[in-house]
């Protein structure tokens, strides 16, 4: 499926494997790693057993920073993708995003609120997660490494639908893009352009 992607011309694949069945078979990275611009959409709530006993009803953190090292082993990139719940992780925003400055597989990281939806156990919705809950937590857990005016909310129905930050790392030291560019001269970048006179889009 990615080499037929490949071939329509998309530059970039995202793909969503079994972390579990990643980290005990060698093979997963390897084939995966033979397509160039692929990165694994990896999930990962946080950097305690417990953590993962919660959301998910089984101890996976073993088994899956070894998933990571195997895609570091074989050259490929992921995107940590943390689910973070009101008493169970939230207090592990600034640690999970410090593990992927550190870690050589990853390049980027994100944030998704739990959804009490569908099987849900019953839940208070004033106890929600929220996007801002999320960015106040990055901010106060990273050592001043990371300001609220670093985070930029993208064009969307609502401001907090989807909040975007992205970052310069040299070493040890980071500077968020949103310090060293006027970010509003961009956020209009995904609006769709303007016809040209003879109805087509300019390429």
């Amino acid at each position: 499926m990615i080499q037929a992607a490949r071939t329509r011309g998309i530059r970039q694949v995202m793909i969503t494997p079994n972390a579990c069945a990643a980290g005990h078979m060698m093979t997963v990275p390897r084939q995966m790693s033979a397509c160039p611009q692929t990165v694994v959409y990896f999930q990962f709530d946080g950097l305690r057993e417990e953590t993962y006993l919660t959301i998910r009803g089984e101890p996976l953190l073993d088994t899956k920073i070894l998933a990571l090292d195997r895609l570091a082993d074989a050259g490929m990139s992921a995107v940590l993708v943390a689910a973070i719940e009101r008493g169970v992780n939230t207090d592990e925003v600034g640690a999970i995003v410090e593990f992927g400055l550190q870690h050589p597989a990853v390049r980027g990281v994100v944030f998704q609120p739990v959804t009490h939806v569908g099987r849900h156990i019953p839940f208070d919705p004033m106890t929600r997660v929220t996007i801002p809950d999320i960015i106040h937590g990055i901010v106060d857990q990273s050592d001043s490494r990371f300001v609220l005016e670093d985070f930029v909310p993208v064009p969307c129905c609502f401001p907090t639908c989807q909040v975007n930050s992205y970052i310069f790392v040299d070493g040890d030291t980071i500077t968020p893009l949103p310090r060293l560019l006027d970010i509003d001269q961009y956020l209009d970048y995904s609006q769709p352009e303007r016809a040209s006179p003879s109805g087509r889009r300019p390429r």
